[in-house]
């Protein structure tokens, strides 16, 4: 199943992407990687991971995506049945990411103008630079957030998380993993973000500061959530139709091993039964089948 939102982000319409393998639209030098996504994502006990890949548009050229996939397994045998994936354009994201790498002064001019809330801050949290699409994302003007530490605004129950994260940002190479957690509105409500950070060291490799990406994921949050409460819903299902199974092969099994009884006697010793002790017999046979038939 392919939503029609897939005619605005690659020019296919549903039906046309339902019947075409998705690694065809994978560009050459991403099929290998999602492949190995594909094994591991299927192998793992998790239940989500995101992978990012360009894929071919109807028209020939190809855009950056990312999608976030949701394993459905079985719930008894905890098999993979399905994969529900999200897939959201990338392009102008990662666009912005390389024109980062170029110059600070593009940096500005891009960031400024796509929905994701780019920010630069140093180890403490505290910003030094916010784009203006944090006036979208948490209600805040960007000159609000100058010199406040993102520690204000992280769910208390999200802090301890993402300090150890950041806490470990000197000593590591890579970037950092992955932060989701709750950052509170101007308005006092709280929201799901997902930020992508990266280190920035100076001339001698000490990290300075640190680039950071967020966005908004809390419809994200609440489907996977509903989709946790369904597959939990059906397994309580799936025990309950268990359960039943196994009272209702408990409750044939006495009249029926009734039955099989009385009819073997009858079978047996039938020549040395008078008509009484064999109408007796047919008439317990009938109270069997009857309850039988009550059971059903």
């Amino acid at each position: 199943y392919v939503t029609p939102s897939c005619y605005n982000l690659l020019g296919y319409t549903s039906d046309e992407l339902t019947q075409v393998p998705q690694i065809v639209l994978l560009h050459p030098d991403d099929r290998a990687t999602m492949q190995v996504f594909v094994d591991q994502i299927l192998s793992s006990t998790s239940h989500s991971s995101s992978l990012i890949q360009r894929m071919r548009h109807k028209d020939g050229h190809y855009i950056w995506v990312e999608t976030t996939n949701t394993v459905i397994r079985h719930p008894k045998t905890g098999l993979p049945m399905e994969v529900m994936g999200v897939m959201r354009d990338m392009t102008e994201r990662r666009q912005v990411e390389e024109a980062l790498r170029e110059s600070e002064a593009r940096y500005r001019l891009l960031a400024e103008n796509i929905n994701d809330m780019i920010t630069r801050s140093d180890l403490a949290g505290r910003f030094l630079y916010v784009s203006h699409s944090v006036v979208s994302l948490l209600g805040y003007e960007p000159q609000e957030m100058l010199g406040r530490s993102a520690f204000e605004i992280i769910h208390p129950d999200d802090f301890e998380e993402i300090r150890a994260i950041l806490s470990n940002a000197q000593s590591r190479e890579a970037p950092l993993p992955i932060m989701t957690y709750r950052a509170r509105h101007k308005d006092g409500s709280y929201i799901w973000l997902e930020t992508r950070s990266q280190t920035i060291r100076s001339a001698n490799g000490k990290v300075e500061e640190l680039v950071s990406s967020s966005r908004d994921i809390t419809e994200r949050k609440r489907a996977q959530e509903t989709l946790q409460m369904a597959l939990n819903k059906e397994k309580e299902l799936s025990d309950l139709k268990s359960r039943f199974v196994s009272m209702a092969s408990h409750e044939f099994r006495t009249p029926l091993a009734t039955i099989l009884v009385l009819t073997e006697t009858l079978s047996a010793y039938r020549a040395r039964l008078n008509n009484e002790q064999i109408d007796q017999r047919l008439s317990k046979i009938q109270v069997q089948v009857g309850y039988l038939k009550n059971i059903m």
